[in-house]
């Protein structure tokens, strides 16, 4: 499965304020990228608030990111976006979801979720704006990987 595509609005690096050393900011970038759990995320944040203090917000939207990424992952996702209060999900065809669980997404909520076959799927998100996007996009893909 080739690796997720994201595209979401979102400003996630770390600040030089935050960790002035060029090569750390890096290894702090590959560490998230290596991370392939949320606890991996969370110990990571942890051992950034022990060595450098409390992170920024940018710091914090990168973990969501993370986070997002993961699941888009486990999910099999090729594709996520954001665009016109819509994120659209599209699922690569080795994708553990089966169709009667995004099924009964969609009849317990019709006005929020729409498929459009063969794979991907619609969240309608109206009003979610800047870093909350990011935690609710975290939020509706934990739901889905619950599902599996």
């Amino acid at each position: 499965v080739p690796e997720c595509e994201i595209k979401l609005p979102c400003e996630m690096a770390i600040p030089e304020t935050y960790i002035e050393d060029p090569s750390m900011r890096l290894e702090v970038y590959r560490r998230f990228s290596a991370s392939s759990t949320p606890e991996q995320v969370d110990v990571l944040m942890a051992g950034l608030k022990d060595q450098y203090g409390d992170p920024p917000l940018e710091v914090y939207v990168l973990a969501e990111l993370t986070t997002v990424r993961i699941a888009a992952r486990r999910l099999a996702l090729t594709v996520l976006e954001f665009k016109n209060n819509t994120l659209t999900a599209t699922f690569h065809n080795s994708t553990p979801v089966k169709p009667d669980k995004i099924m009964g997404m969609l009849m317990k909520a019709p006005n929020k979720y729409q498929f459009n076959p063969p794979s991907s799927l619609f969240i309608r998100m109206s009003g979610v704006k800047g870093n909350e996007l990011i935690r609710k996009t975290r939020d509706e893909l934990e739901t889905i990987v619950k599902m599996c």
